[in-house]
């Protein structure tokens, strides 16, 4: 895949690049279910997903925000507040300079999947192991 302005990427190419982008640049577990939401979501309005992406990968931070929002019953509340950015002034010129940055990063890594950072740390698999066992089952 080569690195275009977004608009020049296809449905198909869209939904590639911003399911690496979930699978690949999270810090959290997530299940099957949220997986498959995300794609709905991308689906939906791939453009409204790449602004959350763009947003997060200018904070340094993954998926956090859509997980959180789907497992707290917020997602509309937060997917409105981006919508809500669309309007501020400067925002078109924020989008420009901040998507190309995302998608040349996310293009290197979707080709060469070598360059991924390691996301998981052996600290974070056991406490977010923990905490699903907990609010499972309760504190062992």
């Amino acid at each position: 895949m080569e690195v275009k302005k977004w608009v020049d990427y296809s449905k198909d190419e869209k939904m590639e690049l911003l399911v690496h982008w979930f699978q690949s640049y999270g810090r959290l577990f997530y299940s099957d279910g949220e997986f498959q939401e995300f794609v709905r979501l991308v689906d939906m309005d791939a453009d409204l997903m790449m602004d959350v992406a763009v947003g997060s990968f200018s904070n340094k931070s993954g998926f956090q925000a859509i997980l959180v929002g789907l497992r707290t019953n917020s997602l509309a509340a937060f997917l409105n507040s981006i919508l809500a950015m669309r309007n501020r002034p400067g925002y078109e010129e924020w989008f420009r300079r901040n998507s190309q940055k995302f998608l040349t990063e996310i293009v290197r890594t979707y080709n060469n999947p070598e360059f991924l950072e390691r996301v998981f740390y052996d600290a974070d698999l056991e406490r977010q192991t923990r905490s699903i066992v907990d609010s499972k089952c309760g504190r062992l």
